[in-house]
């Protein structure tokens, strides 16, 4: 059985609208298969117990789950003005993808690049992404006659619900399942540079047309650019202010695609 754990980056409002808003929003799935967890899991305790042991020196060795090591926080590391915090975040990202390399695990999502001025809607775009990664996923489980189930980082209940909803009425509807291996509509849980060891670990293939399908998939209404060249290697830089590439760093893709 294969997992595929989902979470989101950014936000749907409008890119200019404050200080805090978002140039992207990203909904990425991390697909593992279900006997690599536990040890993928001791193995993601050890990386951040090694990078950050202070917040690990009390408690019981279980409850380490718990810490969380937020990616924007590792983003203003890569960004510090001390060039130790910048080493630190390369080498934990570093690892990190060792671990998601040596546990075979694939990458499949969704990055919208947003446009000034413009909003995105948060229940139509969300819904519209667990419907394409599921697809896809649903591709990969076909390829491996395995089968899987998706678990996502929960939001509020409205939403859960109608996400959840959107897959059961595909599934359920008299035209076919289109997701004949996902065993169940979405679960909820409370929740150098890597582009190309990224793009490598993107679970892409060609459908009867002969197109290329899933991955990590951008929509750039704004530039128009290919998602290929987020995989370029990036500057450091020390500036505070947000640039779509590094928040968007954890999801990448090969392919630009307007839904």
């Amino acid at each position: 059985m294969q997992i595929c754990y989902l979470d989101e980056a950014g936000g749907c409002e409008a890119p200019d609208r404050n200080s805090s808003a978002t140039p992207v929003m990203v909904i990425s799935g991390l697909v593992v298969d279900a006997a690599s967890i536990p040890a993928l899991t001791r193995d993601f305790l050890a990386l951040k117990r090694l990078h950050f042991p202070g917040r690990f020196a009390a408690g019981r060795a279980l409850d380490h789950i718990l810490i969380e090591v937020k990616g924007s926080e590792i983003l203003q590391m890569t960004r510090a003005q001390s060039r130790n915090k910048r080493r630190q975040a390369h080498r934990f990202r570093s690892e990190l993808l060792d671990l998601v390399e040596e546990h075979r695990c694939r990458l499949i999502g969704r990055i919208w690049i947003k446009e000034p001025g413009k909003a995105m809607r948060p229940e139509g775009s969300y819904c519209y992404a667990i419907q394409d990664i599921s697809a896809h996923f649903a591709q990969l489980l076909a390829a491996q006659n395995s089968v899987g189930i998706v678990i996502a980082d929960g939001r509020n209940h409205h939403t859960n619900r109608n996400v959840a909803h959107s897959i059961f009425t595909q599934k359920w509807r008299t035209g076919g399942d289109p997701y004949p291996a996902l065993r169940d509509v979405p679960l909820f849980a409370a929740s150098d540079h890597f582009g190309g060891r990224l793009q490598n670990l993107q679970h892409r293939y060609k459908n009867e047309a002969g197109r290329w399908r899933g991955g990590l998939v951008v929509s750039d209404p704004i530039g128009h650019r290919p998602g290929s060249l987020l995989f370029k290697p990036q500057e450091v830089t020390t500036s505070t202010s947000a640039q779509p590439a590094a928040v968007a760093e954890q999801a990448l893709t090969g392919s630009a695609h307007q839904p």
